[in-house]
């Protein structure tokens, strides 16, 4: 019998002996999927980081560093993200089971709500790392 432990064990044992660290990964977790929507919103409208930039007076650079998380934005700065692709940010109250989370839904700026969560490219690095991190979760 192997005493190999997965990821997502792993990660469950140090959230439940050490509270920071929970906290710290479910902040992450959610900052993650947020930036997730953007993104799949931004591909399926068919927009480069490029021409969303252009669009709302941003710097590519800038978009990029937002996308791959290598820098949190600001909250002005996530809102002109959300209005250039023709969304509006809705808070919703919090899941009772807490696994399903999301502080906020990115949904489109008509009287249809859609949630986005995906289209992302497969080359996307944290995108990887989730999928693999929510595959384990799902065995």
């Amino acid at each position: 019998m192997s005493s190999e432990k997965s990821i997502r064990d792993l990660i469950e044992e140090e959230k439940q002996s050490d509270p920071e660290f929970a906290k710290q990964y479910e902040e992450y977790r959610r900052e993650y999927k947020l930036i997730a929507q953007l993104i799949g919103a931004r591909k399926e409208k068919g927009l480069s980081q490029s021409e969303l930039a252009e669009s709302i007076n941003m710097s590519q650079q800038v978009v990029s560093r937002i996308e791959t998380l290598s820098h949190s934005p600001s909250l002005a700065n996530f809102l002109k993200l959300v209005d250039g692709l023709g969304m509006e940010l809705k808070l919703a109250p919090k899941d009772p089971i807490g696994e399903h989370f999301v502080p906020g839904v990115v949904r489109p700026k008509r009287s249809k709500s859609v949630t986005y969560g995906g289209a992302l490219p497969a080359s996307h690095k944290p995108l990887k790392a989730y999928e693999k991190n929510q595959a384990m979760q799902e065995k």
